[in-house]
């Protein structure tokens, strides 16, 4: 069994990767059962995954998309970051 906890983001047009101006939700955090049974020691906080989006590492566009550091056949952008925006979750430790 397992949870995927950036699937509720889709529905706000949110993504964590850009195609053609287009946000898709590439990347996933995913839980298993034992993060979400009352027994474990860490828990996961419902609805706080996110797509981080900090200001200096977005393009600007229709879309916001992130500004890549290129490489890999194409130029390196010193001042860029990645192809993909980074997702996150919070845990906590169970009272």
């Amino acid at each position: 069994m397992f949870l995927n906890l950036m699937w509720p983001l889709l529905g706000q047009g949110l993504g964590s990767f850009s195609f053609d101006n287009v946000p898709n939700m590439l990347d996933q955090v995913l839980v298993n059962k034992n993060l979400l049974t009352q027994r474990s020691p860490l828990r996961v906080v419902e609805g706080s995954a996110q797509v981080v989006r900090l200001p200096e590492m977005t393009a600007r566009g229709e879309y916001p998309r992130p500004i890549p550091f290129g490489g890999m056949g194409k130029p390196v952008d010193v001042n860029g970051f990645s192809d993909h925006y980074p997702v996150t979750v919070t845990l906590t430790e169970a009272g």
